[in-house]
């Protein structure tokens, strides 16, 4: 990975494919003071500053980043105030060549990342844009949309909600007894188009289990859910409960039930506007799922209201800024 620091009007970074670190670019905003003066810009040099060159010309002026592709040294993504985002591929040349990148919706980028566990995903930050992701290949990651399941009398039934599959992807499921050691206990392969919905059922007796996903993609990374942890009990008491709180985008909510029970979950905020509203088939038992909160959701204070035949109850959920 390149290294990257910021100072004044300049963003330099190091060649990661020179060992002696000779081998320097720097970003130039604008020349100091005043109105463009042609000084901004994309400068190299090849011996620690001793000499530089400009690789850009007068093609640009107001520069903010670079980026190399870690796995493709001829490849680098440039950041631009007005002027969105270019790519070249063939930084090994004296001048290199630049293409905008004419599928990113906004003008000023700030800075491009590689995902370090994905090098097929790539990250961009702006100023006022928020923060975008695309991909080399045109193909977009496996998402996992939720991961549930229920547990009772012995028996652990997982279910999870796929999107964006493609033929290679596959999940293994994990089991844990102490939240620390995982073992593998089944191996399901995704169909491989689109969204799917997955089954996992085994009968396993202990006071306390753990269940995650490790979901491999088909471009050769690997991720893993969020942990499911049901404990073993003869008679189920009525319950509900946050299993994380504060909040980013869902909430973790556990239910236990001695009977079958459909619950209508209501999500609002403190002046009692509606946020969200779903409704949740739950078997007896212990029940964990999560409930998405909605892109327009602020950070905050949010009610969450939880109405079946057996529970009816109210939960404060804090919807974290970060």
């Amino acid at each position: 990975m390149a290294l990257f620091f910021v100072f004044g009007f300049f963003f330099s970074v190091f060649d990661p494919s020179g060992p002696s670190q000779n081998t320097w670019y720097v970003c130039v905003f604008s020349g100091w003071g005043g109105a463009p003066n042609g000084l901004g810009g994309l400068y190299l040099t090849t011996n620690r500053g001793g000499s530089w060159t400009k690789l850009t010309g007068s093609q640009f002026d107001r520069v903010t980043s670079i980026t190399l592709n870690p796995t493709a040294s001829a490849e680098a993504y440039l950041t631009t105030e007005t002027q969105g985002l270019w790519v070249s591929e063939n930084m090994n040349n004296a001048t290199p060549s630049w293409t905008l990148v004419g599928s990113y919706p906004f003008r000023q980028p700030e800075r491009v990342f590689f995902n370090p566990f994905n090098a097929n995903e790539l990250w961009v930050s702006s100023f006022g844009n928020g923060m975008k992701m695309a991909t080399l290949s045109g193909v977009l990651p496996l998402q996992l949309v939720s991961f549930s399941g229920n547990h009772q009398q012995a028996i652990t039934q997982l279910q999870w909600v796929t999107a964006n599959e493609v033929a290679g992807d596959h999940f293994e499921v994990e089991r844990s007894l102490n939240g620390q050691q995982f073992d593998k206990v089944g191996s399901v392969i995704a169909m491989g188009s689109g969204s799917q919905q997955y089954h996992f059922t085994e009968t396993v007796s202990a006071s306390v289990l753990y269940y995650r996903l490790h979901i491999f993609h088909n471009a050769g990374s690997s991720t893993y859910s969020n942990v499911l942890i049901f404990r073993e009990n003869s008679s189920y008491i009525t319950d509900a409960r946050l299993l994380v709180n504060p909040v980013t985008a869902s909430i973790h909510l556990q239910v236990t039930v001695p009977l079958a029970d459909k619950l209508q979950i209501t999500l609002t905020d403190l002046s009692g506007r509606q946020q969200a509203q779903q409704v949740m088939n739950v078997s007896t038992g212990i029940t964990q799922f999560e409930i998405p909160l909605p892109a327009s959701a602020v950070a905050g204070v949010y009610v969450l209201r939880i109405n079946g035949n057996q529970i009816k109850k109210s939960l404060r959920v804090l919807k974290s800024g970060l």
